[in-house]
């Protein structure tokens, strides 16, 4: 924001109630900010009201004098002109001090903002780098993974396979064993025959007892063969029901295994992309932060720029 009149008027006074002679570069310090062509437009002002006050009434008008001689005068002219040739010279002067001054601040702020600018730039640079890093490693870890389940896809579709394979042994050892119920069911009804057969053989014995004894021994071998066949056949389905049931145990046993290494996989995929989105995002943040300082560098040199600019057209010279 530009600089009043009225503050530069009140920072003069004050310097001159401290003693001091107010020029520009004092103006400036007591003010803390302002250009040296709005203090020097303000102050040519505040002088020429200065001149007009202090400028001395006119005199009464004195008797007529002596006439001077002509040498005299020529010498007092001489001596003003000298006189107003010196305080031209010493406004020029201070008047370029002004100037240089400003022109020795105007360079320091330019250069400050040109190397806040490379500043600016290399931490852009610096971010688009790591940004591209971190794309690349998200890329990687992207494929890690995709990998990785496609692995688990694959061992979960052998752990299948392997499960389709238990499923078939066990249902051809539940095929063997209902082969084997239907056995002893087909051996009791023998053995229920056979008993028959042996009530009818004894009942024939008492009746011939030479005739059926040979006969009742023939039959009491068979039963004995038959019972032992018949426990022979219980063991063998008792045993096959066992491994049935171990086999399905194993099979979901492998089953949840498989289930539970995949939702790991899977959860870890799913940790893995929201870390690279995270990483992402405060990336995207810093780069925005970063184009913000630039902005706000160009613009102060655009506005330096637009002051040099304003110089010229004064006549200043650099």
């Amino acid at each position: 924001m530009a600089i009043t009149k009225e503050q530069v008027i009140r920072a003069a006074e004050r310097i001159a109630e401290r003693g001091e002679r107010p020029t520009n570069p004092r103006i400036r310090a007591e003010l803390g900010e302002g250009s040296y062509s709005t203090i020097n437009a303000h102050m040519k002002e505040w002088r020429a009201y200065q001149a007009e006050e202090q400028a001395p009434e006119p005199a009464p008008e004195a008797p007529q004098s002596p006439e001077v001689p002509e040498a005299i005068m020529a010498q007092a002219q001489q001596l003003a002109g000298q006189l107003v040739t010196a305080a031209w010279r010493e406004s020029d002067r201070q008047h370029a001090e002004a100037i240089e001054a400003e022109r020795h601040a105007l360079q320091a702020e330019f250069d400050k903002l040109r190397a806040e600018r490379q500043q600016h730039d290399a931490e852009i640079e610096e971010l688009n780098d790591a940004l591209a890093r971190l794309e690349q490693q998200g890329e990687e870890a992207v494929a890690a993974e995709v990998e990785k389940a496609e692995a688990v896809r694959q061992e979960l579709a052998q752990v299948q396979r392997q499960h389709a394979d238990t499923r078939e042994e066990l249902a051809a050892v539940a095929a063997t064993g209902k082969s084997d119920r239907e056995r002893i069911k087909e051996l009791r009804e023998e053995v229920e025959t056979v008993r028959r057969q042996a009530a009818e053989a004894d009942q024939q014995a008492r009746q011939q007892a030479a005739e059926a004894a040979q006969e009742a021994r023939g039959q009491a071998d068979e039963i004995a063969r038959l019972r032992r066949d018949l426990e022979a056949a219980q063991a063998a389905t008792a045993q096959a029901e066992q491994a049935a049931q171990k086999a399905a145990d194993a099979a979901q046993a492998a089953e949840d295994q498989a289930e539970r290494e995949r939702a790991t996989r899977i959860e870890a995929e799913r940790e893995a992309r929201e870390q690279c989105q995270r990483e992402l995002s405060a990336l995207e943040q810093r780069a925005v932060a970063a184009e913000a300082r630039l902005a706000e560098a160009q613009e102060a040199a655009q506005r330096f720029e637009e002051w040099m600019q304003k110089g010229a057209k004064k006549g200043w010279r650099g």
